[in-house]
């Protein structure tokens, strides 16, 4: 899955009609997000990460492509002082997870070392495997909850 099909599917499930969710091409600002928000008067940011599935299950999801960079990190860092909102959504072809500001500002590059099973354990405050359809609109639901608390 690409960021640019990652980015369509998120704003598919999780915004209404009066909503604001819009994909941020900015070559100047080092580390800033791809997405940025506003739903129901909560705005905020995604940075959106769409790695091919190792081989390996045990292989880091992150490491050899799409990785978390310094600049990355750092702009969390300041976005967790402003007190601003800030996500970190990953998709694969077998899983979408999200990731809080907070555990980006405090792992940091470290994240890029786990593989995706790791991530979603330890990390995920939110995820959905592609195969279950039954579940989809709940859990989408879920989602768009997370993002405008």
């Amino acid at each position: 899955m690409s960021e640019s099909s990652a980015f369509q599917t998120l704003k598919r499930n999780v915004c209404l009609p009066r909503d604001r969710f819009e994909r941020v091409e900015n070559g100047l600002g080092e580390g800033m997000p791809d997405v940025n928000y506003c739903m129901e008067g909560a705005e905020g940011w995604i940075e959106l990460k769409a790695p091919n599935l190792p081989a390996r299950a045990t292989t880091p999801l992150l490491k050899s492509q799409h990785q978390l960079s310094q600049a990355q990190v750092n702009w969390f860092i300041r976005q967790k002082q402003a007190r601003g909102r800030a996500f970190l959504y990953i998709a694969t072809t077998s899983d979408l997870l999200l990731i809080k500001r907070d555990d980006v500002v405090k792992h940091g590059l470290m994240l890029n070392e786990l593989p995706l099973e790791e991530l979603k354990q330890m990390f995920a405050c939110w995820t959905l495997h592609q195969s279950l359809k039954s579940a989809r609109v709940q859990r989408w639901e879920d989602l768009r909850e997370i993002l405008i608390a």
